[in-house]
């Protein structure tokens, strides 16, 4: 049991990284560069070939006018790593198949448990060399995958700092109120530009609106 949990437990680490990029280059709104692994070793990890979208962040605009992220990146993070804890757990409630096959064989009612391994609070210190008697603590390893699996995580959320700061430079275009600036025109008959004025500003601003989508 211990045996194929532990390697379940990696093949869970290994599949979650195989969907992140290995590194991530922001050189703008619409250019981003991931790096992922190769096909080979995507066999040698055991992960399926067809990917998944892991999780799912939109672009927002919140009562600012500012770009935001639907979701903080952060929550992804806590929910990975939740499930990583939540197998752990859900593993500990399982019953020995013993105790419900052969009950006259056990002296007490009391539900006996698997023994499965479990994640401790911060990484078990090693054991002492000069001391014969101590032995490594048999949850290290699971403590290891699971920072393995945080470094890992944490790490692919950092550049999306930088790709939300790419949008400032459009805060004037996302503050901008279309239904504001047609009133003004409706309101003061007199200052309406003529209608070659007014053409020139549609041309304008669809020439605009034809550089941002290029760029975003």
């Amino acid at each position: 049991m211990l045996k194929s949990t532990r390697k379940s437990v990696k093949k869970y680490v290994d599949s979650i990284n195989w969907f992140l990029p290995i590194s991530t280059e922001i050189h703008g709104t619409g250019k981003i560069k991931n790096v992922y692994y190769s096909e080979a070793e995507i066999q040698a990890i055991g992960a399926k070939k067809k990917k998944q979208p892991l999780f799912s962040i939109e672009l927002i605009l919140n009562s600012k006018n500012e770009v935001v992220y639907s979701h903080e990146p952060d929550e992804v993070v806590h929910t990975i790593l939740r499930t990583f804890e939540s197998g752990l757990v859900a593993l500990q409630e399982i019953p020995q198949l013993e105790q419900k096959l052969m009950p006259h064989f056990f002296k007490s009612n009391q539900k006996n448990f698997l023994k499965v391994p479990v994640k401790p609070a911060n990484m078990p210190e090693a054991p002492d060399r000069n001391d014969k008697k101590a032995l490594p603590d048999e949850n290290t390893w699971v403590f290891q995958e699971y920072k393995r699996l945080m470094y890992k995580v944490n790490e692919c959320i950092e550049p999306l700092e930088k790709y939300i700061e790419t949008f400032k430079v459009y805060k004037d275009e996302y503050a901008l109120d279309p239904d504001a600036e047609i009133a003004k025109l409706e309101v003061d008959e007199e200052s309406q530009p003529e209608p070659a004025e007014l053409k020139k500003l549609v041309e304008e601003h669809m020439a605009q609106a034809k550089k941002l989508r290029a760029e975003i």
